[in-house]
């Protein structure tokens, strides 16, 4: 993928598209088409099948590199043509709506830290050092995406000076597997299963090795 994004991002700017129109006859908008589209293609064929939250993401945050790709040609190709005054209104047209949109589209992240940060907080009180917590909708619905909740709550719990660091993570009550390995959870769920302690760097983490993971709801961690 990085191959290609690059690829791609040189392919858009005008000297090597210049270089190449004396072979190829495409011009720099050409290039620039050619280049989103294939890129489409790329992230049709790899998250297609996937569900709308992974979607939602990966889509999202990926669609930030169809922006560079256009703004390779935007500015090495578009801007010099035009007067510095129409470039100059053009940029700060452009940097005042995307300060708008992150502005407009911070609630959902606040929200999503706030409720993590108050899990990790209440954890702290019962002193819960290992926490599987029973998925519900008023969880999953504020976290959408939630694989890598067990590194951001160890994270915000190192933060915090916790020792040993506090590390959390949803499981789906029909997911017997992951609920069988909790029996014997002395390690560190790190979202594909149960990894040993060691596994992770001890220099930044270390978390409660003597306690098994505590299957709870939500209801019971905030009894």
């Amino acid at each position: 993928m990085l191959c290609f994004l690059l690829v791609n991002l040189f392919l858009s700017n005008n000297i090597i598209s210049g270089f190449l129109k004396k072979f190829i006859h495409f011009s720099t908008p050409d290039w620039t088409f050619i280049s989103i589209l294939g890129y489409l293609v790329v992230m049709g064929l790899t998250y297609g099948s996937e569900d709308a939250n992974v979607l939602l993401f990966h889509i999202e945050s990926e669609w930030a590199s169809i922006g560079i790709i256009f703004a390779t040609a935007f500015v090495f190709s578009f801007l010099p043509g035009q007067k510095p005054i129409v470039g100059t209104w053009l940029l700060s047209a452009i940097l005042i709506g995307r300060l708008a949109y992150i502005l407009i589209a911070s609630q959902p992240f606040s929200q999503r830290i706030r409720l993590n940060e108050q899990l990790v907080e209440q954890m702290r009180i019962k002193r819960v050092t290992k926490l599987c917590l029973m998925e519900e909708s008023r969880l999953t619905s504020v976290n959408m995406l939630y694989w890598a909740l067990p590194y951001e709550s160890l994270m915000m719990s190192a933060i915090k000076g916790d020792k040993p660091q506090l590390t959390l993570f949803f499981v789906n009550p029909d997911n017997i597997q992951t609920l069988e390995s909790l029996k014997n959870s002395k390690g560190f769920f790190n979202v594909y299963g149960i990894a040993p302690a060691d596994w992770l760097n001890s220099y930044y983490f270390n978390i409660d090795t003597t306690r098994n993971y505590q299957l709870m709801t939500y209801e019971e961690l905030f009894k």
